[in-house]
């Protein structure tokens, strides 16, 4: 078992993120930009990324936050907000909808759960980690070069050949997403 919720200090919440379908790609065409918006939040409000896997139109994470904190909400709304401004100009819909401090890329709802027991982050680690295959990007995850699943076989948590056999689904609820900009 790769990682354990029991030597996890902090709590830890599961995010994901679509973008509106007019941005298809502006994840993975800009993932720099995605890169300085999520280092610049764990600078400000510390946090560890214990999986995450970045789509062409869809971010999957999940973050454990220091003991004592539970403010995830602020750190992924700052995330959302400092990847817009780190966008080209091509990539942002409307200058109004910036203005007006709307995310002009990102989709109003997101879904935030928080992982209380093992198999819970078991099962969410592999969905962040299948996502790439399951989309049909890929046939191999190894293939798929923005994903935390690269760090798990370079720390050899999961083989380079991992999720060829039969999988436990994990269906998501839009139903319990947050409205949260």
């Amino acid at each position: 078992m790769p990682v354990s919720i029991a030597q996890i200090e902090g709590k830890v919440y599961f995010f994901s993120q679509s973008l509106h379908k007019k941005h298809r790609q502006t994840l993975t065409r800009n993932i720099d930009s995605l890169r300085l918006a999520l280092n610049a939040v764990r600078d400000s409000q510390p946090f560890d990324i214990i999986a995450m896997v970045v789509l062409p139109e869809q971010v999957h994470c999940i973050w454990r936050l220091p003991p004592g904190d539970d403010n995830s909400g602020a750190r992924w709304s700052q995330f959302k907000a400092l990847f817009i401004t780190y966008l080209p100009l091509r990539e942002i819909r409307s200058r109004n909808r910036l203005q007006r401090r709307q995310p002009s890329v990102w989709l109003r709802k997101y879904y935030e759960y928080q992982i209380e027991n093992q198999r819970d982050l078991q099962r969410y680690i592999d969905f962040v980690h299948r996502a790439p295959l399951k989309l049909g990007l890929v046939e191999r995850l190894a293939d798929w070069p923005y994903s935390s699943f690269h760090r798990y076989v370079r720390n050899r948590l999961l083989p380079a050949d991992w999720c060829a056999g039969p999988e436990e689904e994990l269906v998501l609820e839009v139903t319990e997403s947050v409205g949260r900009p």
